[in-house]
């Protein structure tokens, strides 16, 4: 006989894979053929054999088992040297045996699944960094190739226009006869607070006063233009104005002798944008 068999281990099917189970059920079935010798009373016959069975194993351990196997056989019609009347013979047998395992044991594949998902996990991770790393240094290089193109346009307009305002100082001088030096008190970025450093130019021009019962200063508030809104810039100029002004009141200086006047970013009397942000302190 040469045929082919196809078994399934029905335990492990139905209830789920185990390394090791007592018993264990295997049903099987397949197709064959079948080729008979000539004998005294049977003659040459050839055919196709089907055969079904089931196995019971009765396990000791892993590797060795008692077995049951119970399979039968459907055959042609002269397997048996004999036509009779019925379509086919048939065939059962019983076997009982010792099963032992001695292929090398291999264990259970282990599940990467989870490691697989992390490593996953980290490279997506990794990927989203590098992603971040690019959008900043594309940042930065757009800050820098900005900051360039503010540098060189100073460069090219700073000395112009610091000529512009040194002859303007001039001119309101020699009309006003100004013996008072203008005064530049420099704020922060978006606030109406100065430093020590301011206060002390303050000061000055507080002293000045005093000494010159007649004088009177204009108070004069800027915002630098590349920062916030039209409208913005003209309250945080004002605030600055308030600021200085108060701070010249509480003082002793008469609030009638402090003309106050609050520009926004409607002139830029700096070419250097940040030096914008300023109260100029000039006499009246």
């Amino acid at each position: 006989t040469f045929g082919v068999n196809v078994m399934a281990n029905a335990t492990n099917l139905f209830l789920g894979y185990k390394e090791y189970r007592p018993v264990e059920i295997i049903p099987f079935a397949g197709a064959g053929l079948y080729y008979t010798f000539e004998g005294d009373e049977n003659p040459v016959s050839q055919d196709v054999l089907y055969k079904a069975g089931i196995r019971t194993n009765f396990n000791f351990n892993q590797k060795t088992a008692l077995f049951v196997e119970l399979q039968g056989y459907i055959m042609g019609r002269e397997f048996d040297g004999y036509a009779g009347h019925a379509q086919n013979d048939g065939l059962s047998t019983l076997m009982v045996g010792l099963h032992f395992n001695i292929n090398k044991y291999f264990p259970k594949p282990v599940d990467l699944t989870a490691q697989f998902d992390e490593m996953n996990q980290k490279i997506n991770e990794q990927r989203g960094q590098i992603e971040a790393q690019k959008n900043q240094m594309k940042e930065q290089n757009f800050r820098i190739n900005n900051l360039q193109a503010q540098t060189d346009s100073i460069k090219a307009n700073c000395c112009n226009k610091k000529e512009v305002v040194v002859q303007t100082v001039e001119k309101v001088r020699e009309i006003t006869n100004v013996t008072y030096e203008t005064e530049y008190i420099y704020f922060g970025i978006n606030s109406s607070y100065f430093s020590q450093t301011e206060s002390k130019k303050i000061d000055g021009a507080i002293a000045y006063l005093n000494s010159h019962p007649q004088t009177k200063l204009l108070v004069m508030g800027y915002a630098d233009k590349q920062t916030g809104t039209v409208a913005y810039n003209k309250i945080i100029s004002e605030k600055r104005v308030n600021r200085v002004v108060e701070y010249m009141t509480k003082k002793g200086i008469r609030k009638d002798r402090l003309i106050v006047q609050a520009y926004g970013d409607e002139t830029q009397p700096e070419a250097i944008n940040e030096n914008n942000r300023v109260v100029i302190l000039m006499e009246r």
